[in-house]
């Protein structure tokens, strides 16, 4: 299929099954087939091209996965719960990149 629509794939995943679903679907975006999908967990879309931001059953964002994380203050006010990482490094006021890699934050804090 061209289209491939998928609704929290790793929803109730163990570690490894969540790793395996999430390999899938990488390896489906390299053959070019479209993919959509649906989830309600920010660490899920940073490999996504673009993100779409809904509330109340409307689109009121749209842009890249590393735009969305540049912004906490709005993810916040949509209700979206930033990744740890985004959130320590935008407290700290230490990166002016988002991040959602712990080992990049750590990189961040010793420089």
């Amino acid at each position: 299929p061209k289209l491939i629509i998928v609704d929290e794939p790793l929803a109730m995943l163990d570690p490894g099954a969540r790793k395996r679903i999430t390999h899938l679907l990488a390896e489906l975006k390299t053959t070019g087939q479209s993919l959509i999908w649906f989830t309600h967990g920010i660490a899920e879309v940073s490999a996504a091209d673009r993100v779409l931001v809904m509330l109340d059953g409307r689109v009121v964002w749209s842009g890249t996965p590393a735009a969305l994380l540049a912004m906490p203050a709005q993810a916040s006010a949509w209700g979206i719960t930033l990744p740890p990482a985004t959130q320590i490094a935008f407290d700290l006021g230490i990166t002016k990149r988002a991040t959602t890699n712990e080992n990049e934050l750590v990189s961040a804090l010793w420089k």
